[in-house]
């Protein structure tokens, strides 16, 4: 059973259900089809659900002088046919064919792959980030807002986390044997993704700072990919020498993104307990503690399975992309929390799965293997098996759910008979 905890206040922009972009109304929950025998949404989450408006400011003044402006002038390039869900998938497939391509070339995070597929991943994070504000401008210009594209939108975001991270580690050639790689990933993307979250789940809004992430962190690595391509990726084993202290490039990036990452988390939770403050919402400071606890239980599983065992160091991308998966599994869970002003489980099934593989590499180190008591590649792929299967099912029930309730499709828009009233995006 999961335990649970409930976010305090309710949402204020409850009201009346609003007409979407096909001029369907929300139907009954009982019109909803079950997916495998489980309902995701009751009456009153599909309702909050429904209502929920979209806040938020991206303060970057790369993003509103720069980036913003771009992105209008290439929305009329996208055909009008086309569905923001479909733009947003587009933008993630392109991130996932640089994703194989590194473990094809890049295995174990230090090998030098041919000069084309750093220019590759350039292409495909460019892709994604340009695809990623595109599909709110075209649900806009297209009429087809509705909270499925704004939980589908997080949805990919969390999964380019880490296959970015992912990338990013294989372009730095960091290795599987160093802690870096597995720091980057984990401290620098995902904990900053967590934070970030948790700050929308609280404030009901997130405030991206004059230098964030989406913006300027995803220059940055667009930047070294390109660098990569151009020079190659030798030059992040260049050593460099700070006082007494011997580093290589690649393991400077690191040292450069941790404090910045460091201070955004401490700014999402000390903006939580400002604002549990300034509503006299107190109680607010110690949930943001609890709803710490499944990111907390995750990183000791990781780090305890990284640690105790070979897992990582021999199959750096099998490790990631199953401890990646159940990030998202977290993640999504606290953002349809969010969106539909309910409860957040602070312990979870899915985190047995990191239980685990952090158990069987602790196991292995009482008879003397640090393989496990089991054998790490096929645990993993079997651990990484039940999670694909858990959280596609969750995902196709739920997306079944909300088109059949809205009265839309995911990937296609539908023509339009109502003027569009919500301001879901």
């Amino acid at each position: 059973m999961d335990v649970v905890m409930q976010r305090n206040g309710s949402n204020p922009d409850v009201g009346a259900l609003p007409v979407f972009s096909n001029g369907a109304s929300p139907g009954s929950l009982e019109k909803r089809p079950y997916f495998w025998g489980k309902k995701y949404f009751s009456d009153l989450e599909i309702e909050e659900l429904c209502n929920y408006r979209n806040h938020g400011t991206d303060n970057s003044l790369t993003y509103k002088y720069i980036l913003s402006p771009t992105y209008d002038m290439l929305l009329p390039l996208v055909p009008t046919w086309m569905a923001p869900n479909t733009i947003t998938l587009i933008g993630l497939v392109s991130v996932l064919i640089g994703n194989l391509l590194t473990a094809v070339y890049v295995p174990t995070l230090q090998e030098e792959a041919p000069r084309w597929v750093y220019l590759l991943l350039w292409i495909g994070l460019a892709s994604y980030r340009v695809l990623d504000n595109l599909d709110g401008r075209q649900a806009r210009r297209t009429g087809s807002s509705s909270p499925l594209g704004h939980l589908f939108d997080h949805g990919c975001d969390t999964l380019n986390v880490f296959l970015s991270g992912l990338n990013c580690t294989a372009a730095l050639k960091l290795g599987s044997k160093s802690f870096y790689s597995l720091g980057l990933v984990w401290l620098v993307a995902m904990g900053q993704f967590f934070g970030a979250t948790l700050e929308e789940f609280f404030n009901g809004a997130l405030n991206l700072g004059y230098i964030n992430g989406p913006s300027e962190g995803i220059l940055l690595i667009e930047a070294m990919y390109l660098a990569s391509f151009l020079f190659g990726p030798s030059i992040w084993e260049a050593p460099l020498s700070i006082g007494t202290w011997q580093i290589r490039r690649g393991e400077l990036f690191f040292w450069v993104l941790l404090p910045i990452s460091t201070l955004t988390v401490l700014a999402n939770y000390v903006s939580i307990w400002k604002k549990a403050i300034a509503d006299n919402k107190r109680r607010d400071i110690l949930d943001s503690l609890r709803a710490s606890i499944p990111f907390l239980l995750f990183s000791f599983c990781l780090v305890t399975w990284q640690q105790t065992s070979t897992a990582y160091e021999k199959h750096p991308h099998l490790f990631l992309w199953c401890t990646g998966i159940n990030f998202f599994y977290l993640i999504s869970r606290l953002i349809v929390a969010h969106l539909t002003n309910t409860k957040f489980p602070t312990v979870m099934g899915v985190q047995l799965v990191m239980a685990i593989g952090a158990a069987n590499a602790v196991a292995g180190i009482f008879v003397g293997s640090k393989d496990g008591l089991l054998d790490q590649y096929v645990l993993l792929w079997l651990l990484l098996g039940v999670e694909v299967l858990v959280n596609c099912r969750r995902v196709m029930g739920m997306t079944r759910e909300i088109c059949s309730h809205l009265g839309i499709e995911c990937f296609r828009i539908k023509s339009r008979e109502a003027p569009v009233s919500t301001k879901v995006i």
